[in-house]
């Protein structure tokens, strides 16, 4: 007989009704708000029906942006435009976005200072002295006049070669101790001003190769120049940062999408486009002046830019995968703009998975075809909780001058669904059997009370049928343990 094959979970979420989106690949969660894990269990110890487990997350209207500016030489005529039409831009944004509160952040960077060899890019000057890989300019929150003040304070430098600290400024947006102040449950975006390359070893990692036939892809031309050396601007360090597998990556993983304005080569541009996409965002190009390939004023393309990523309209869906179908209902509003509750019902695609088995994955919730947040699901099918551990020391011969205490070892564990969980001990690399005999480890000479600890320390570990598993350490001494 087929074990009952629906498990419905209601799920109460307030999410944004305006937040923000990013195209999600199969094998990476999308760039959104991401919301606490769902755990449901389908059962006790029988799969067949699934515990209810609401809960309810509370989102505000908040979108935070983070204005980045390359400050060396190629931008100077770009940084005089943005100067002039900051302002309007965040009026812009705020204007469109009723109900929303959008907050701007300025960061500035320019280079490494110093000369720096790796991969194939050897002996190259990043930056002359005094130049920085990433500053703070004026933190989330600041003013419109604050951030056009802060705008004019870093000085034009000299790059040096043509790559830039890119990769450092997109890292550091998505790090929590950057001291940007990205708040928690907010639309992210991240506006960067470019007209070169990153550093990195190779450039072209996940980009598509340009497909004459079709015209897609880019021409991978540029690959090397050099790694990013990270906070401690030493080269070849564990803070060395990679620019798809680091930088990109976080800001896969906040939920933060690139937003870049690139005026640069064309062969850049289709990098720069394929990386923006990456997190849901996009490129847009304008020449070093500043103005745009269409003729529109820099300060409307930008606010334009910002706005089309803030979806404040449409139906809300769901999917999910792995196994497991989704649906959400609306059922509330707080007025343009604010908190939207939701509902999200889960139940499974097909047939219950034998007892014992996990289902791992997400839900995304879009707005407007749009993804504005995703959830991680797991649905553990059966037994879900791990053993319990019971463990005596008995000590059957105390300690004295000439020889160690000898302890016995009496051990067992108990589940709830399996009668016959296995368990077993390590002492070091040996393996202790319940009821054996042993010695205790005396101390050393010379031995400090942690290395002795080490050696005594007993390591135990349950496993039930499903795959449940608990451990317990306990350090032996020479008084046992009952």
């Amino acid at each position: 007989m087929a074990r009952q094959n629906l498990i419905s979970i209601s799920a109460l979420l307030a999410l944004l009704a305006g937040v923000t989106p990013v195209a999600s690949a199969e094998e990476r969660a999308p760039a959104a708000i991401r919301l606490p894990e769902a755990r449901l269990v389908a059962g006790e110890c029988e799969a067949a029906t699934l515990e209810p487990a609401p809960f309810e997350v509370e989102l505000t209207g908040a979108v935070d942006v983070v204005i980045s500016v390359d400050f060396t030489q190629g931008l100077a005529e770009i940084h005089a435009k943005l100067a002039e039409e900051l302002p309007g831009i965040c009026s812009g944004v705020r204007a469109a976005l009723p109900g929303h509160d959008v907050r701007f952040a300025l960061i500035s960077h320019q280079d490494y200072e110093g000369r720096f060899s790796s991969c194939d890019y050897r002996d190259q000057v990043y930056g002359g002295a005094g130049v920085y890989p990433f500053r703070i300019e004026a933190a989330l929150g600041a003013s419109d006049a604050e951030l056009v003040e802060a705008l004019g304070g870093p000085g034009i430098a000299n790059g040096f070669d043509t790559s830039e600290s890119y990769g450092r400024v997109i890292w550091e947006v998505a790090q929590p101790d950057s001291g940007i102040g990205l708040r928690a449950g907010a639309q992210k975006l991240l506006l960067l001003m470019c007209d070169s390359s990153p550093h990195d070893c190779n450039l072209t990692e996940g980009i598509e190769p340009f497909d004459a036939s079709t015209g897609d892809g880019c021409r991978l031309v540029m690959i090397d120049t050099g790694k990013d050396p990270g906070r401690d601007g030493v080269m070849e360090t564990d803070d060395d940062i990679d620019f798809q597998n680091d930088a990109l990556a976080a800001l896969e993983r906040e939920g933060i999408q690139l937003l870049a304005v690139y005026s640069g080569n064309s062969v850049l541009a289709c990098y720069w486009r394929a990386w923006a996409e990456r997190t849901g965002g996009e490129m847009m190009r304008v020449r070093f002046d500043g103005v745009t390939r269409d003729g529109a004023s820099l300060g409307d393309s930008i606010a334009g830019m910002i706005v089309r990523h803030v979806p404040a309209e449409g139906e809300f869906e769901a999917t999910m995968e792995s196994g497991l179908d989704v649906s959400v209902e609306l059922l509330d509003t707080k007025g343009e703009g604010g908190a939207a509750r939701l509902r999200l019902t889960y139940s499974l695609a097909g047939e219950l998975p034998v007892e014992g088995s996990r289902i791992e994955g997400r839900a995304v919730v879009t707005r407007g075809g749009i993804p504005v947040a995703w959830q991680p699901v797991v649905l553990s099918v059966g037994d879900a909780e791990p053993p319990t551990i019971a463990v005596r020391v008995e000590v059957i011969e105390p300690a004295t001058a000439t020889s160690p205490a000898r302890l016995r070892l009496a051990m067992s564990a108990s589940d709830a669904c399996d009668p016959a969980p296995t368990i077993e001990a390590r002492l070091g690399a040996t393996i202790v059997e319940t009821g054996a005999e042993l010695e205790l480890p005396p101390r050393l000479e010379g031995e400090s009370d942690e290395a002795l600890e080490a050696r005594r320390a007993l390591v135990l570990l349950a496993r039930d049928a499903a795959g449940n598993e608990s451990t317990e350490r306990i350090v032996l001494d020479e008084s046992g343990r009952e």
